[in-house]
């Protein structure tokens, strides 16, 4: 560097100057040496594609790593313009670029996609820079291109995968909502039911229940049933519960039992008749896991059952008294007619007149006996009304149309 050049650097240059030849001694005393550098072979060696364009946009350097960006080799790129060896998709960007750069600016970073020989289609940074004369004039661009294919096919199956994921993530938040939603409503309805509803593991023990088993079962609101084993409350009959229970749990089916009674209290009227239902709830290996057992009262059902039952035994043997007074009823009148004789053809004074008398009287008793019978097992007569039936037969729809038929002059004959 000649003392011209010195006395136009600033003083900071100076000092870095003269930092890195005391370095650069302090290197060579201990035996390290500085070979003389070929840059071209740098260049053509590097991985990274390495070109240079004047300010016309014509490609004036490839190096070697060219063949792998672009499918138009080397020796046939150089002297082309650079419009020539860029994708049609490219085009407009890359004369936006272009200008932008013989204009002064620094373009880093600057993704692209082309293709290579085999028509495949690959991506790679652009890290574009304006080349400048001695003067400070721009006379061209130097570019470097570092392909990136797999990373940006790696973003773009990340995107996808993202992508997936969100949607993935969406459809698991919809759906524990819509769990969430379902499991509200499934309580809602269990505690509304109108059946007592409890669960219970295998040995019988209760894990939960709804309102309406407390009523039920006659206890407090605000008493719990919950771990208490339900063959031991107090109140449920030895009803072979335990055995109904296991028979679920080996045939994973439902079974019943009906008319179960349970008494609340010593008193008749606190018994209750119970008809008990139990479900098995499998578990994802369809084991069963625990049970559901509905308690459905149907006490006013059986009373109004055992009503009706009497009602039916009554009316049964109502007709069937009816029946033997109706058979009676002949055999009675035969007789009245035999002491009627008899009582005419005896003296006054006879002592037979006295029998006779007792026995028509006791024959009329029996006699009005089967006739109230009778009258029991007839039909209640229901309200009767007056009505003119001629209305009724000449406001028919038939009677009409052959009224309509003989004004017109045609003879119906009925």
């Amino acid at each position: 560097m000649d003392t011209k050049t010195l006395q136009t650097l600033a003083k900071e240059e100076l000092i870095r100057i003269i930092e890195n030849l005391q370095l650069k001694d302090a290197l060579q005393s201990k035996g390290v040496c500085f070979p003389k550098v070929d840059y071209q072979y740098l260049v053509e060696g590097a991985s990274d594609a390495i070109f240079v364009l004047d300010d016309q946009g014509n490609l004036i350097y490839l190096n070697a790593a060219w063949e792998n960006f672009s499918p138009v080799d080397k020796t046939e790129a150089l002297g082309m313009h650079y419009s020539a060896v860029v994708p049609a998709i490219e085009i407009e960007r890359s004369t936006a670029v272009f200008k932008s750069v013989i204009g002064g600016n620094e373009i880093l970073n600057e993704k692209f996609k082309t293709f290579n020989k085999d028509g495949s289609a690959m991506y790679f940074l652009a890290n574009l820079s304006p080349i400048r004369s001695e003067e400070g004039k721009i006379v061209g661009l130097l570019g470097i291109l570092r392909d990136i294919t797999t990373m940006h096919l790696m973003e773009r199956k990340l995107k996808i995968n993202s992508k997936r994921l969100e949607e993935k993530i969406k459809e698991q938040i919809e759906q524990a909502e819509e769990l969430r939603r379902l499991t509200a409503l499934n309580e809602d309805i269990i505690n509304n039911a109108p059946i007592g509803i409890i669960t219970m593991d295998p040995t019988g023990i209760i894990l939960s229940e709804n309102p309406t088993i407390k009523h039920i079962m006659g206890l407090d609101p605000g008493g719990s049933i919950v771990g208490l084993n339900f063959n031991e409350l107090e109140g449920i009959p030895p009803t072979g519960f335990q055995r109904v229970l296991d028979e679920v749990f080996i045939q994973k089916k439902p079974q019943a039992i009906k008319n179960a009674i349970y008494r609340r209290s010593p008193a008749p009227e606190d018994e209750r008749a119970l008809n008990l239902k139990i479900n098995p709830i499998l578990d994802g290996d369809r084991r069963v896991k625990n049970v559901m057992l509905m308690v459905e009262d149907v006490t006013e059902q059986s009373r109004i059952g055992k009503r009706m039952q009497r009602a039916e035994q009554l009316s049964a043997m109502g007709l069937l008294a009816a029946g033997v007074a109706y058979e009676l009823k002949v055999p009675i009148n035969l007789l009245a007619i035999d002491l009627n004789f008899i009582e005419n053809n005896t003296p006054e004074n006879s002592p037979m007149r006295d029998y006779v008398k007792s026995m028509k009287e006791e024959l009329t008793r029996i006699k009005q006996i089967g006739e109230q019978l009778l009258n029991l097992s007839k039909p209640e007569e229901t309200d009767k009304e007056v009505f003119e039936a001629h209305k009724l037969i000449t406001s028919h729809p038939i009677q009409i149309m052959l009224n309509r038929l003989q004004k017109n002059g045609y003879s119906v004959i009925t």
